[in-house]
């Protein structure tokens, strides 16, 4: 008889054995572990009255294991059975918030030795203590190389988790899309895999859709927004002045990175819904900071309503540039420095005026009202005065 060992070796030796030829890489293997979801709660095993059509898309195109379960439908020991094939009382852990002994051998012990990387991501709830979304030390992580979980919690939405750091990683809505939005960029992190399995993200910033049908995923399209060719030196430009540039991109984090470091701005982030740029616009702005936004969609709106200086691509959305201050008639990048440029020119000028206007009147008023100057001097100095503003103004004429 085989022991487990031997048949979860060979079973991942049968997987990698699966592709033929060095070129193709080896398959990659998804395990969802749904450690208390009865069986008869997907449609898959035959339940008419539940809709569970992404599980149910898995199932058909993969191995949907009807015995696999565990003899104690509670959460850490169903954890624990499903990574270790052996029931609670085999294992150690048999109740609730116990931790997993370091000698158990779990299913990602056997696939790293047969030449896999693993990944985690989710809830792990096999440390034992306490039920806090706590950092998991790289020791107690059962064979898994790379992570993206925490010890546990039950709020599923805004949760934290972590990666290689006790700094938690804050998600902005539901954990499960999160989760695999790692799982996918695990995947397509591997150089072996680049181009040949279907990830989110390329290393070329691209975002890539899944093309699928009821028999199955049928093909991808990868979709890019090529970088202006003078947005680099735009962002030059406002970092030379002593500005921070921030990219806030709906795109995902690993195509806002790409951008962001192809334009050379100080910061890119990814993933932010439209409300989100607003609230990092606010954020700033309660640091006492002065913000610019750039925008031309609808998803910027609510940003450049809430900015201190709001401009829109003349290229744009009609809603983006009815909410701008600033309008730019043509696409070019170079345009915002440009703006910002002779926007400083022009209050300068403005101060420049004023100044000499204050000074004119405090020197020719007492001279006038003492009878040093005659009405006739004193309305012609004030002439004087005007036309030198509007002259003084004019030279803004000469900004390039």
């Amino acid at each position: 008889m085989m022991n487990r060992r031997a048949f979860l070796a060979s079973a991942a030796a049968a997987a990698g054995s699966a592709c033929v030829g060095p070129r193709l890489p080896r398959p990659n293997v998804l395990v969802l572990m749904p450690d208390q979801w009865r069986a008869m709660d997907l449609g898959a095993m035959g339940n008419p009255d539940v809709r569970t059509p992404n599980m149910d898309a898995l199932a058909a195109n993969g191995a949907l294991l009807r015995n696999v379960t565990a003899n104690c439908p509670v959460c850490c020991p169903a954890r624990g059975t499903l990574l270790t094939g052996r029931f609670g009382h085999e294992h150690g852990v048999d109740v609730n918030d116990a931790p997993l002994p370091d000698s158990e051998v779990t299913i990602a012990e056997i696939a790293r030795e047969n030449g896999y990387r693993t990944a985690f991501a989710g809830k792990w709830h096999l440390e034992g203590g306490k039920r806090l979304p706590g950092y998991v030390r790289p020791e107690r992580r059962q064979g898994f190389d790379f992570w993206a979980a925490n010890i546990c919690t039950h709020n599923y939405w805004n949760m934290q988790y972590f990666r290689d750091s006790p700094e938690p990683i804050q998600i902005e809505g539901y954990s499960a899309t999160a989760f695999t939005d790692e799982i996918i960029d695990f995947i397509g992190s591997d150089a072996d895999f680049i181009g040949t399995v279907p990830g989110r993200d390329s290393p070329t910033g691209e975002t890539t859709v899944w093309v699928a049908d009821e028999a199955g995923i049928r093909g991808t399209v990868r979709l890019a927004d090529p970088v202006r060719p003078t947005a680099r030196e735009a962002v030059a430009e406002l970092k030379a002045v002593g500005m921070r540039t921030v990219l806030l991109s709906g795109d995902t984090p690993a195509v806002a990175e790409h951008l962001g470091a192809a334009v050379g701005v100080d910061e890119a982030l990814g993933g932010v819904q439209p409300e989100r740029k607003a609230e990092a616009v606010n954020a700033r702005m309660a640091k006492g900071e002065c913000v610019a936004m750039v925008g031309d969609g609808i998803n910027d709106a609510p940003a450049l309503a809430t900015a201190d200086v709001a401009i829109a691509m003349g290229t744009g959305t009609d809603i983006a540039m009815e909410t701008a201050a600033v309008t730019l008639m043509r696409p070019d990048p170079l345009l915002i420095p440009a703006a910002i440029d002779v926007s400083r020119a022009t209050l300068r000028k403005i101060k420049h005026n004023l100044f000499w206007a204050f000074v004119y009147n405090v020197v020719g008023i007492p001279l006038a009202a003492f009878g040093y100057l005659s009405p006739t001097l004193a309305a012609a100095a004030m002439a004087l005065s005007s036309v030198c503003v509007v002259s003084s103004s004019l030279m803004l004429r000469r900004w390039r």
